[in-house]
């Protein structure tokens, strides 16, 4: 990702998104939204994302050359919603929420992201079962 000078001030340039391999794809992949109700015709609407990338924008994005930066972009930025670099926004908030209870096993970082059963180093990526390594 390039930054450049521009009156006094940096700006993020963003010609990533031209290289991006998602860039001919539905974004529908990208930021997908799921209906619930109850059927009546008076009920409420609500719309969410699922927590997890649809598996196939996941596909794209680890294939892409420009995905980290794209999901720098997005965890610079704090875009709330959709798949960025091959992470959704439940994933992208973890990540910016890491926790410190104890060390990665892998390089000792103490900034581990809880998902469940699973814990993910922030530093080095290594993932392990809950449990496991305590």
């Amino acid at each position: 990702m390039t930054t450049t000078r521009d009156r006094n001030a940096w700006t993020l340039h963003t010609d990533w998104r031209d290289e991006g391999n998602c860039r001919d794809e539905d974004p529908e992949l990208f930021f997908p939204i799921t209906r619930v109700t109850s059927g009546d015709e008076d009920d409420l609407i609500v719309e969410t994302e699922p927590p997890y990338p649809v598996p196939r924008a996941k596909a794209i994005c680890e294939r892409c050359t420009v995905a980290a930066d794209c999901l720098a972009y997005a965890l610079q930025n704090g875009v709330p919603f959709g798949t960025f670099g091959g992470m959704s926004a439940y994933q992208r908030e973890l990540i910016s929420k890491p926790m410190k209870r104890k060390r990665c096993p892998g390089c000792a970082s103490t900034e581990l992201i809880n998902e469940g059963k699973h814990e993910i180093c922030g530093s080095c990526g290594v993932s392990w079962d809950v449990g496991l390594l305590d």
